[in-house]
């Protein structure tokens, strides 16, 4: 069998089965919640997965299904536009966030909604958490980078355990950290004497495989590479942060810590048009494991430089090569210090690498 399914992934395989046994064809509303449950949960786009992807983003893109409808018109996203993208940034976020920040069973009476009179009253209940959730989130975030820069100058691992961190969140303050340190870090929650923990990791350390060298130090744990979590005594965090740090000095003290780039050719502007978009497409699905292609282009013009996002933390650019001329998003960068900012006729040139993208917001393109 496949070894990669998730839980989404497993359950769909039971439907199957039943339906091979009454000879009757598989729902598409299958399809599109296992396709949910395996992108959301970061595992690999290969073998049976990427086919659960592939199948259920095109029912996404058909679905009646009010609670999805109802979801995807507060988030002002169209049906059509469902790309490998919708489901990590747009869908799962928002569904996650019940039950993160109040109760997973909002999420439940959402995708079973009759009509979309309940199904809309449910998606602004959704998005109003969804927002809760970032901020919480951010404060978090704050916090923990406050206490793992006190970790990474000797560890090759982020360990933070509190109070104050919660389980619904634990996951995603370890994501953001990774991204900070570029380590592999959990975040535990700490409850009396029961801690419960969510982890993320780099593609150079195996956390799943990590946890289960501590197998006898837990009440439970799984996961997978990328992403894993445990729940143990509050007794055990500090033999289990002892044996996870030993682990990744063993494994990672010959490697340097820095996020690599992955270039697979270098491209023109105007190469990437046409056909050749159109090629690169019919690859998608991408993700865990399946990455979409990256291209260089040397000495790109900046025509227009602005800070975006709610902290100035993303910068949106307006590029011109070989008469070509493209907007483009560089999420949580800054405008180099040692160059001109664009303004008139002084425009500096960049050599940059990117991934081309239809921009589809609002029901346009």
């Amino acid at each position: 069998p496949f070894p990669f399914l998730t839980g989404a992934g497993i359950a769909f395989k039971l439907v199957q089965a039943l339906h091979q046994v009454q000879e009757t064809e598989v729902s598409e509303g299958a399809l599109e919640l296992a396709a949910l449950g395996t992108v959301a949960d970061m595992a690999p786009l290969v073998g049976e997965n990427r086919g659960l992807a592939t199948l259920g983003l095109a029912s996404l893109r058909r679905t009646k299904r009010p609670g999805l409808l109802a979801l995807l018109e507060a988030a002002r996203t169209a049906t059509t536009a469902l790309d490998h993208e919708s489901i990590p940034f747009v869908i799962a976020p928002r569904l996650n966030a019940a039950g993160r920040m109040d109760t997973a069973d909002l999420s439940f009476d959402l995708l079973t909604a009759p009509d979309m009179k309940t199904a809309r009253q449910l998606a602004a209940q959704v998005e109003e958490l969804n927002q809760q959730r970032r901020e919480f989130t951010n404060r978090l975030v704050e916090e923990g980078v406050e206490q793992a820069t006190h970790q990474v100058a000797g560890e090759s691992l982020i360990f933070l355990a509190s109070e104050e961190f919660e389980p619904g969140v634990s996951g995603l303050v370890a994501g953001r950290l990774v991204e900070r340190f570029y380590r592999p870090t959990i975040v535990v929650s700490i409850d009396g004497d029961i801690a419960r923990a969510s982890g993320r990791s780099i593609p150079e350390f195996n956390l799943g495989e990590a946890l289960a060298k501590c197998e006898e130090l837990f009440h439970r744990f799984g996961g997978h590479p990328a992403a894993a979590g445990f729940v143990a005594d509050t007794l055990n965090l500090e033999a289990i942060k002892d044996r996870l740090q030993a682990l990744t000095r063993e494994h990672l003290h010959d490697i340097v810590l820095e996020p690599r780039l992955h270039i697979d050719a270098e491209v023109l502007f105007n190469q990437a048009l046409g056909e050749t978009y159109k090629f690169l497409r019919s690859l998608a699905p991408f993700g865990q494991g399946h990455a979409p292609p990256a291209f260089l282009a040397r000495d790109v013009e900046v025509t227009e430089m602005r800070q975006m996002g709610t902290e100035d933390q993303h910068m949106r650019l307006t590029l011109r090569q070989s008469g070509a001329k493209w907007d483009a998003v560089a999420f949580n960068q800054s405008w180099p210090e040692e160059l001109s900012i664009p303004e008139g006729s002084t425009n500096p040139t960049i050599d940059l690498v990117y991934v081309p993208e239809i921009n589809n917001f609002n029901g346009r393109s």
